[in-house]
């Protein structure tokens, strides 16, 4: 951190293409406000052209990924924009919140009292 003290900031899974950070690589290029408690954001090119490799090498996981809707409506449906934001919000962040669909054991061991939900 700004302080010296080591931490965790990017993860990798070993045995999936799972990734994980805990930073945000679209600030360089796509943020531009005053400097808030977490100091300014950097705007230089060597910034830029760090965050645009990660953003290409995350795309690129993704493609390797082979599936898909079967129909483009289909695909629209399930669009982001189709769901409304809940939770936190901020000026650069939004939270959805999504119920899994329920599965026959889900329904038999808590006889429909289902209160999961996933956070993105």
């Amino acid at each position: 951190d700004r302080r010296g003290k080591p931490f965790v900031s990017t993860i990798e899974g070993q045995h999936a293409p799972v990734y994980g950070v805990q930073w945000h690589p679209e600030r360089p290029q796509f943020e531009f406000r005053p400097p808030g408690a977490d100091g300014p954001v950097v705007h230089t090119p060597h910034a830029i052209r760090a965050m645009q490799s990660f953003a290409d090498f995350f795309v690129e996981e993704a493609r390797r990924n082979n599936r898909h809707f079967p129909t483009p409506l289909d695909e629209a449906k399930h669009l982001i924009y189709n769901f409304n934001p809940a939770g936190p919000m901020g000026d650069s962040y939004r939270a959805y919140r999504f119920r899994p669909p329920l599965v026959a054991e889900d329904v038999a061991s808590s006889e429909g009292k289902t209160n999961r939900s996933l956070f993105v």
